[in-house]
């Protein structure tokens, strides 16, 4: 697909993260998953994100998920099996 516009950008990223949760149900493993949106708010002053999120009022996250799996399909609960964050040009932070 060529991405020539913003919306098409947007329209892209909205369009996989669809397919990658349908996979994720189906098969109980993802890859790639693309996510975007604002942080959220915690009224919690104890909260790590408290400080985080009050000052951030025009912030919108956008990022990719690597692989977010199913450890027990019966549950249906998702755990962090490793974090790894990179900053804006793509390198580990």
């Amino acid at each position: 697909v060529k991405i020539h516009t913003r919306e098409d950008f947007w329209g892209t990223r909205l369009a996989n993260s669809l397919v990658c949760l349908h996979e994720l149900r189906l098969n109980g493993k993802t890859r790639e998953l693309p996510v975007f949106g604002l942080p959220p708010k915690h009224p919690d002053p104890k909260s790590s994100m408290a400080s985080f999120s009050s000052s951030s009022k025009h912030l919108f996250l956008v990022g990719i998920i690597d692989e977010l799996a199913y450890y027990d399909s019966q549950e249906k609960d998702s755990k962090v099996k490793e974090l790894e964050t990179k900053d804006y040009c793509g390198q580990d932070a």
